[in-house]
């Protein structure tokens, strides 16, 4: 049985519809491919603390089996205005990046 390695995961999500799961890297992912997402287990602080923090959808993309279907459906139908939120809020992410570690630079050269 061949396993999956990470390059076919990776590629997995980035040309997924939406990346539903419990996986901090996988949320990662998704967003760094402009993937919408949906966090399934509220008990996994590491996702719910990345998704509160930079995920750029709320909170409300993580979903307890209660509310699966219904989140699961609004994410699929609104999947393009998500990918644009998505897009939007890492391309932040990374200016945010870029300008810290100019800074640092700046800082380190003086």
């Amino acid at each position: 049985i061949n396993k999956p390695n990470i390059h076919d995961i990776m590629a997995l999500i980035a040309n997924a519809e939406a990346y539903i799961g419990s996986s901090l890297h996988g949320v990662i992912t998704a967003m760094s491919y402009g993937v919408p997402y949906l966090g399934v287990n509220p008990s996994q602080l590491k996702v719910v603390d990345y998704i509160q923090t930079w995920g750029g959808l709320d909170e409300s993309f993580i979903c307890n089996s209660y509310d699966f279907v219904e989140k699961l459906n609004y994410v699929l139908n609104n999947s393009k205005s998500l990918r644009q939120t998505v897009t939007d809020t890492t391309e932040h992410q990374k200016q945010a990046y870029y300008a810290s570690v100019a800074r640092i630079n700046e800082i380190i050269s003086q």
